[in-house]
């Protein structure tokens, strides 16, 4: 199974998430659920500019598709500039469509793609992500 984390701080946050689980599954991906919604504040790093404290809201998706991980990350940044998200945007800033790949079959792959590692380095340490992605697999283990 491929899991996707998604989140969105910008605009119509539902609305920009259903465009993104839409557009993913017009893409190819064979969507087989959906999390619970979970709002969140926002990751940010100390000093970040206060205009940017606006919470998430975040789910994850569970599907399958017929693409590589490098594929499958260059699908999700193409939906997150349609859906809004400036590539040239400083890092911490708000989005209206952030789409990480969070587990791939149960790979485990430090370079799975430039600027790719699997599972994701970071989802095991988010509660924004660990809380969707327990309400679809509460079994599920990172790498096997």
């Amino acid at each position: 199974m491929i899991y996707f984390g998604l989140g969105a701080n910008l605009g119509d946050r539902r609305a920009n998430l259903e465009q993104a689980i839409a557009r993913l599954v017009q893409a190819g991906f064979e969507l087989r659920a959906v999390s619970p919604m979970v709002e969140s504040p926002a990751l940010l790093p100390k000093n970040a500019d206060p205009e940017w404290h606006k919470p998430y809201f975040n789910l994850v998706i569970r599907g399958a598709a017929d693409w590589s991980p490098a594929a499958g990350l260059a699908i999700a940044k193409r939906i997150e500039r349609e859906l809004g998200r400036r590539p040239d945007a400083a890092k911490w800033s708000p989005r209206p469509a952030d789409i990480d790949l969070i587990n791939w079959h149960d790979r485990v792959d430090t370079q799975a793609a430039p600027d790719l590692t699997l599972p994701h380095r970071e989802a095991a340490r988010r509660d924004f992500v660990l809380t969707p992605l327990l309400h679809l697999q509460p079994d599920l283990r990172f790498g096997g």
